[in-house]
């Protein structure tokens, strides 16, 4: 490649740089000036003699300190003849570097559009997911199921107090005369709403897909137990944080399913059952 116009002031200005540079960061390159500034000093006074050269005293001493810039002379001359060369090896492991460095860049650059891709593809099947997903799905069903529960006990209030063991009066008789119609009608339209064969039912189709269920299953069997009484932990899902009662359960059930009915692994690495 042909040099520009300012190629060579360039060259001759860094020489110039670097070998005023030299001599602050070089020790020995020092000694050598003066060294140089010596032997001028001994040759002028070998040559003149003693008396002459204290009579051209400071004539002498600019002769002798010519040594010293003669030396520099030298190794500006070296400078300069080897600086095209170093300036093109200093450039040829700039560009090496440049070059390593788009490659790692365009391989992190390829990584990344190999993510971006892989997440775009995984959106698109979630949101196909969604859109195939059947209002009788596995999840959707649970959550209307727990929804009803939650209706259906909000709607009867558990009395307050506690039925009486052997009541005295007549108003203990009747307050649990109350209570014993109260769980009567209330256990006839649970029955009715046939809400202990649908949590059964649900509960198994997680179960048969390896979903751990708790004991959920073993609390639906009892023919007592009504899931979302008060007696039996409640029905509030707004605390399900702090106290999983068994309506929280089974919803937590619902997130542990896919649009398509596939159990879902929660773990470092979330993925769907085959």
């Amino acid at each position: 490649m042909p040099a520009t116009p300012s190629y060579w002031p360039s060259v001759v200005t860094r020489a110039f740089t670097d070998s005023l540079l030299a001599f602050g960061t070089t020790p020995h390159l020092l000694l050598l000036a003066a060294l140089g500034a010596v032997v001028t000093a001994s040759l002028v006074l070998r040559f003149r003699g003693w008396k002459e050269f204290k009579e051209h005293l400071i004539a002498n001493i600019l002769i002798a300190f010519s040594g010293a810039f003669a030396t520099w002379l030298l190794v500006f001359a070296w400078i300069f003849i080897h600086l095209p060369s170093k300036t093109l090896s200093e450039a040829n492991h700039n560009l090496d570097i440049a070059i390593v460095e788009k490659r790692q860049l365009s391989s992190a650059l390829e990584q990344a559009k190999a993510q971006i891709a892989e997440l775009t593809r995984q959106v698109q099947s979630l949101k196909q997911s969604e859109q195939r997903e059947s209002p009788n799905s596995l999840r959707q069903r649970t959550i209307r199921l727990v929804s009803e529960l939650n209706i259906f006990w909000s709607r009867r209030p558990t009395p307050t107090g506690q039925k009486i063991q052997n009541p005295s009066s007549d108003e203990e008789r009747q307050r649990n005369a109350a209570w014993d119609s109260y769980w009567r009608d209330t256990t006839a339209a649970y029955t009715n709403a046939d809400f202990r064969e649908r949590i059964l039912g649900i509960v198994r189709e997680y179960k048969s897909k390896g979903i751990d269920t708790g004991y959920l299953e073993q609390g639906a069997e009892q023919p007592d137990r009504l899931i979302g009484a008060g007696a039996f932990g409640g029905y509030a899902l707004s605390g399900c944080g702090q106290y999983m009662n068994d309506l929280c359960q089974l919803r937590e059930l619902a997130y542990h399913v896919d649009g398509n009915d596939q159990g879902i692994i929660l773990g470092s690495q979330s993925q769907t059952r085959p």
